[in-house]
């Protein structure tokens, strides 16, 4: 075997290929997710702005579809396949992936380094005799980094 050729070394490169496939392949899942919710949002300024307005219109495409991945993930049977077929995607778990990311970077505090800091407000609430299902308040809590409370919607307090 001539000295120049060492088998070994390709075995070696074999894990790093491997690593660079799966992060391209990631990388292009989380483009076409992107891409998807552009879609969505592109469908909710139609809708939005379809009616004549004698006002300006505001809205945050960005909130409105992270409600509704929230509430997919939620959701179950038909209320779920409609979401997802609104929302563009295969699954709550694609969701999940794609708010995840988008949740700890686009909102993340950027002042320290000079970058904006952006809020939102993110939370579930539900009436006092009800109780959310402990795997839901979980991906609200680390996916959405949202919180999960409890009110009486019937007796008004200040």
């Amino acid at each position: 075997m001539p000295p120049f050729f060492r088998p070994s070394i390709f075995n070696n490169l074999k894990p790093i290929m491997l690593q660079q496939r799966c992060y391209a392949f990631k990388q292009h899942r989380l483009v076409q997710s992107i891409s998807n919710q552009s879609h969505v949002s592109t469908t909710l300024a139609t809708h939005l702005l379809s009616n004549k307005h004698d006002s300006n219109v505001v809205f945050s495409p960005l909130s409105i579809q992270t409600l509704l991945s929230l509430l997919a993930a939620g959701s179950k049977d038909q209320t779920l396949d409609q979401l997802l077929t609104f929302l563009k995607a295969d699954t709550t778990d694609n969701l999940k992936s794609l708010y995840s990311q988008l949740v700890s970077s686009i909102l993340a505090d950027g002042s320290p380094t000079g970058g904006p800091k952006l809020s939102f407000a993110n939370a579930v609430w539900v009436h006092k005799t009800l109780t959310l299902k402990p795997s839901f308040k979980q991906v609200v809590d680390t996916v959405y980094k949202g919180v999960c409370e409890q009110a009486d919607f019937k007796e008004v307090s200040f």
